[in-house]
């Protein structure tokens, strides 16, 4: 589990969900069904953004009843609760802006990170920073050392 993650279950079990009422689905979408067969998505907040992969977004229209936990750095509370149902992509839901990212030409794309790496990568990073921020700060800095 990767930090948001890890604040999502701790959450869980703070509303009386037991250890065993819990299953986590690293690799598919929900992050977590509990055992009375709620969904629950973790993400964390990018500034005022929440971002989805193109193929979750739509697993998790599917999946139905699904509820999103949306995490800041600062807290292990959710800063907001929102219902998956009610969310599309460009849309804004209680002052968050819903970005559902494509793999298209020239967009965003998708790279994946070991969990340690992130965290790693967390540590370094202002608050606002994006992870494409930050590696670029560092891809900066690490060419500036080399001239």
């Amino acid at each position: 589990m990767n930090v948001t993650e890890k604040k999502g279950y701790k959450w869980l079990l703070a509303q009386g969900y037991s250890f065993d009422d819990i299953v986590f689905h690293p690799r598919r979408n929900p992050d977590f069904i509990t055992a009375d067969g709620n969904g629950y998505e973790v993400k964390r907040l990018y500034g005022r953004k929440i971002r989805f992969g193109t193929i979750q977004f739509e697993e998790l229209q599917i999946f139905g009843g699904v509820k999103v936990l949306v995490f800041n750095d600062e807290s292990d509370i959710p800063k907001e609760i929102l219902e998956m149902s009610d969310l599309a992509d460009n849309c804004i839901r209680r002052g968050f802006e819903v970005c559902v990212m494509t793999n298209s030409v020239g967009g965003p794309t998708t790279v994946e990170l070991k969990n340690e790496t992130k965290d790693r990568l967390a540590k370094i990073g202002a608050k606002s920073e994006t992870y494409d921020d930050l590696i670029n700060r560092v891809i900066d800095g690490y060419l500036k050392a080399l001239s």
